[in-house]
């Protein structure tokens, strides 16, 4: 996994493109961003403690899913994770 954005990181789990996002907040966001904006809708969603993991369809380009969350704005993502996290 790499760090794409802010508490947001991508790769591979299981042979399938996944986002591991650590703020639950934030990961209803992105999923219903990608969702509703982008057509990429998680097969499979796991809860780890304060983490949560989107797992694409094994059909699902890796570089799909990075240029789509690449348009949410660095600051719009902190200020969503700050809700539950304030500094």
């Amino acid at each position: 996994m790499e760090s794409l954005l802010p508490h947001i990181e991508i790769g591979f789990k299981e042979g399938r493109v996944a986002l591991e996002i650590h703020d639950i907040e934030l990961s209803d966001f992105i999923e219903d961003y990608l969702t509703e904006n982008c057509e990429l809708t998680p097969e499979a969603v796991t809860n780890r403690n304060e983490s949560v993991v989107l797992y694409f369809d094994a059909n699902t380009p890796l570089k799909r899913v990075r240029e789509a969350l690449m348009k949410i704005s660095p600051s719009e993502i902190e200020s969503i994770y700050r809700v539950n996290h304030p500094c």
